[in-house]
């Protein structure tokens, strides 16, 4: 299941001891940069963007898949 797998892993992330959130990358990139040093606000904007708004549907019907209110006038067609 998707909900099961984490957003960042783990075992990437450490705390500096002035607070910083340490990003570590799987692959160092081409400049060398191996890691980021984020404040705690910087670690937890991306990642708050994720969390969906309360009460929003988030499965959308497409096709024949439509709501009960619109299914009598989608198959009632005379031929």
């Amino acid at each position: 299941m998707y909900i099961t797998c984490p957003a960042i892993s783990e075992q990437r992330l450490s705390l500096a001891s002035n607070v910083n959130v340490i990003v570590a990358f799987k692959t160092p990139y081409d400049d060398g940069i191996f890691h980021l040093v984020l404040s705690p606000m910087e670690f937890m904007a991306p990642l708050a963007a994720l969390v969906p708004k309360p009460r929003v549907n988030l499965i959308g019907f497409h096709g024949f898949s439509i709501g009960a209110a619109f299914r009598p006038i989608a198959f009632c067609v005379n031929l």
